[in-house]
């Protein structure tokens, strides 16, 4: 779980779900590695299911009944061949259910990719989600092709910026530019924003001075086993001036 934090309460309020690959032999595998292959053989899918099924049990054992831990959300990333399966809902609410977790506790994290490999479905997707209580936040904007045309398309209820365009943000000043404008127009829709790959307090203050809600990267917490985050969360709370500093 990475943590994500918000700037204007200044706290982690959600968790990314990651999944981690390790191997006897080969040691640990990257995501970008081991992902794409999943994508092909249709693992994917599995891979996902376990997922959901490992954030509901940790919200159930370790958040529900502790609501001083500040929890709101854990995101959980879909794969576009999920998405083209109609029975989406039917696949992930009985999950929810058997372990007692309001809906409102998990958001879906899809990529532009994954949008436009069926926007009619996806978007039909979304609003059976939305009746139930149930949001979906775009992964990765501005990698690709994705921009404000996606914000129209498709009801999102948070926006995350993908790494790369937050590095830039800080090394290009053509980038900046751009990135400023972006980051007013979603806010101007009302938007909730996390910017990831934040590695540094000066641009965790830049964004912050730009108005930026949540932050996600290693100057607020690298992804760690539940264990781990879960202790870091709580010193968190007990010493917030030293968050962020290790």
């Amino acid at each position: 779980y990475q943590p994500i934090y918000s700037l204007k309460e200044k706290c982690v309020v959600s968790l990314e779900a990651l999944v981690r690959l390790k191997d006897e032999k080969l040691g640990a595998i990257p995501p970008d590695e081991f992902i794409p292959l999943a994508e092909q053989n249709g693992t994917i899918t599995q891979i996902s299911e376990i997922v959901l099924e490992e954030c509901c049990r940790f919200l159930a054992k370790h958040v529900l009944s502790n609501p001083s831990l500040g929890i709101r959300t854990i995101h959980v990333n879909i794969a576009a061949a999920q998405c083209l399966n109609r029975n989406l809902k039917e696949s992930i609410l009985p999950v929810l259910e058997r372990y007692h977790v309001p809906t409102h506790m998990i958001t879906l994290e899809l990529t532009e990719r994954t949008a436009i490999e069926a926007p009619k479905l996806m978007l039909w997707h979304m609003q059976e989600f939305g009746k139930i209580g149930m949001g979906f936040a775009m992964d990765d904007y501005g990698n690709g092709n994705s921009n404000c045309s996606y914000l129209i398309r498709f009801p999102f209820r948070e926006i995350k910026i993908d790494k790369d365009m937050t590095w830039s943000y800080f090394e290009n000043p053509t980038a900046k530019i751009v990135i400023e404008n972006e980051i007013k127009t979603i806010q101007k829709l009302g938007l909730p924003l996390i910017m990831e790959g934040v590695e540094k307090k000066e641009q965790s203050d830049a964004l912050e001075a730009l108005g930026v809600d949540m932050i996600q990267g290693y100057y607020y917490g690298k992804p760690m086993p539940e264990t781990e985050c879960l202790r870091y969360i709580r010193r968190m709370h007990f010493a917030k001036e030293e968050y962020g500093k290790s």
